[in-house]
């Protein structure tokens, strides 16, 4: 049976921007790929952490391994499996072998497909956010407001922070809810805020959203922080002039009509 064992790592850079050094031209990162070779086990390791079933789902891969040191989940199995494959799937459950759907950052793993492929590494984001009733683009006259919603889940049921990021000259933001969340948040919170126009023109404003992991003791452990940019654009309250030249039309009809009334009689 062939083996061998190829150590790769990357980084998951995928908010920045890279700097190309011959023209000072900006590119936006791609994802870090794992290109997989059939048949052979391959080390990787990335610094964000890994999402196994979103990055392997669609793909035919036969094993992955971990292994932790510090057992930091207190199981005291430093190794565990993963699998897309049925049959290694039951293997492992018929061996009481700890599944793992997740690689914390730094750490490495093993993984063996059976068929040369290409993948896109998924980092792990514990938050779901239902954006339906938020629109492409807010619109709001001067002086007026308008409201918005979304609805937050957190796939680990962690407690929720959310925080308004707005630097606009054009227009408020405030929350019309409570802005934490520390139950009910597996099935889904609402976040309900206002938007209050004060000057014409297009903007738009963050609302950050933080997933906060606590410990067994309840303690903080880390958290994942996502952004949303929401845009918005405030229009001018329509000029009294336009009015006066609607009430002026109608009245010229209205004299009109009169005048042509009176002909006829």
């Amino acid at each position: 049976m062939k083996k061998s064992i190829a150590l790769f790592t990357s980084t998951l850079a995928l908010t920045s921007s890279l700097i190309s050094a011959d023209n000072n031209m900006m590119f936006e990162p791609k994802p870090p790929h794992m290109l997989l070779k059939g048949g052979v086990w391959q080390l990787f390791g990335f610094n964000e952490e890994i999402d196994l079933k979103e990055t392997f789902s669609g793909y035919n891969i036969k094993a992955v391994w971990t292994w932790d040191n510090f057992e930091a989940d207190g199981t005291n199995a430093p190794w565990k499996a993963y699998s897309t494959e049925f049959s290694m799937r039951k293997a492992f459950e018929e061996n009481n072998m700890p599944i793992v759907d997740r690689v914390p950052p730094n750490q490495g793993f093993w993984v063996m497909s059976f068929n040369d492929v290409d993948i896109e590494v998924v980092p792990f984001n514990p938050i779901k956010i239902d954006m339906m009733n938020i629109p492409e683009s807010f619109k709001v006259e001067e002086g007026q407001s308008v409201d918005g919603s979304i609805k937050i889940f957190s796939k680990t049921g962690d407690e929720i922070k959310v925080d308004i990021k707005n630097g606009s000259d054009l227009f408020t933001v405030t929350p019309a809810s409570a802005d934490y969340f520390t139950t009910d948040t597996e099935s889904g919170v609402d976040y309900q805020f206002s938007i209050d126009g004060q000057e014409s023109g297009q903007d738009s404003f963050v609302l950050q959203v933080t997933d906060i992991v606590n410990n067994a003791n309840g303690i903080n452990d880390h958290n994942y922080t996502f952004d949303i940019n929401i845009d918005v654009e405030v229009n001018p309250v329509p000029s009294d002039n336009n009015n006066n030249n609607t009430d002026d039309n109608q009245t010229e009809d209205n004299s009109s009509t009169s005048d042509s009334n009176t002909s006829d009689s």
